[in-house]
């Protein structure tokens, strides 16, 4: 979920902007004071990492058992196909498996959803999931060809102050980047973990204190709306 925070002039206008099941990818250089307009690169690039991962991954050695000790205890083996090879590179790890069929893939989709975590389909041949701090793609292919990659982000605490002193906390998901730019006023903050419903509730205790806006807006296709709301300063 992306959080973006506006100051201009007299008014002060919000633009939140909410990621449903499954969030872009943040960089691990996107910490508290890095530039937030790079954040758009950086969720553009999602399918570049994947590819850089798997070139990576295919000049280690061969590692052909499922990496338990590498991964959540809510993550679940995926029992009904070949581990080919598995990486470790910072906070990824990447998992490729062959002879996976699409039924034993709904069936693993069940269990993640069993053990907590937030299912939706990625888009063409994609499935994507978050738990917690974690977020797993799935990328799969008729032939049975399957890639697991699984990011854990950092937790950073809530930017009180980059923010005006009446500004309610998110009390839902956890922050993973906060940072302010100053010549534009700009305050950026991602937050992973929270529900239509933990958004929807927000919005409601903001225009309580006073902010006013238009009903969200929801892009066809996506799994995130956004929301433009402004109060006097």
């Amino acid at each position: 979920m992306k959080t973006f925070t506006r100051f201009i002039s007299a008014l002060l206008v919000l633009l939140l902007v909410f990621s449903l099941a499954a969030c872009s990818k943040a960089d691990n250089s996107e910490k508290e004071g890095s530039d937030p307009k790079d954040s758009g690169t950086v969720a553009n690039d999602v399918e570049g990492a994947l590819k850089d991962a798997e070139t990576a991954l295919d000049s280690l050695g061969k590692n052909d058992e499922w990496p338990k000790d590498k991964l959540p205890d809510a993550m679940p083996e995926l029992t009904k196909g070949k581990v080919i090879n598995w990486g470790v590179t910072g906070e990824e790890v990447i998992i490729k498996m062959e002879e996976v069929t699409e039924e034993a893939l709904t069936e693993y989709k069940g269990q993640l959803e069993g053990n907590g975590w937030r299912v939706s389909d990625g888009g063409s041949e994609e499935i994507k999931a978050t738990y917690d701090l974690y977020e797993l793609s799935i990328k799969y292919s008729k032939s049975g060809s399957v890639q697991l990659w699984l990011v854990k982000y950092a937790e950073t605490s809530w930017p009180a102050n980059l923010l005006p002193a009446d500004f309610p906390k998110f009390e839902k998901g956890k922050v993973t980047t906060a940072n302010k730019d100053d010549d534009i006023g700009l305050v950026y903050i991602g937050i992973e973990g929270a529900s239509m419903e933990d958004a929807l509730e927000y919005m409601r205790v903001l225009k309580q204190k006073g902010w006013t806006g238009d009903e969200p807006i929801m892009e066809e296709g996506q799994k995130s709306f956004y929301v433009q709301l402004v109060k006097d300063n």
